[in-house]
């Protein structure tokens, strides 16, 4: 049975990762340092809710009324 691949098409070197995971990291190092710098400023966002819901839930007030003051 004959080959049916295009003669002229070759695979990809051998790196471990798919052409489409490579093309992704061949983005912008600014791009992934502004997505590394949002994900931080999220998850600090986050552990300051946190830490202020339980220190409400700790001393019995209830959130919203401290922040409608």
């Amino acid at each position: 049975m004959a080959d049916c691949r295009h003669p002229r098409v070759t695979p990809p070197p051998e790196t471990g990762c798919s052409p489409t995971d490579q093309a992704h990291r061949a983005g912008s190092d600014d791009a992934r340092s502004d997505a590394e710098d949002l994900l931080r400023a999220l998850t600090r966002a986050l552990a300051r809710q946190a830490a202020r819901d339980a220190w409400a839930k700790a001393v019995g007030r209830h959130p919203i009324s401290e922040t409608s003051s």
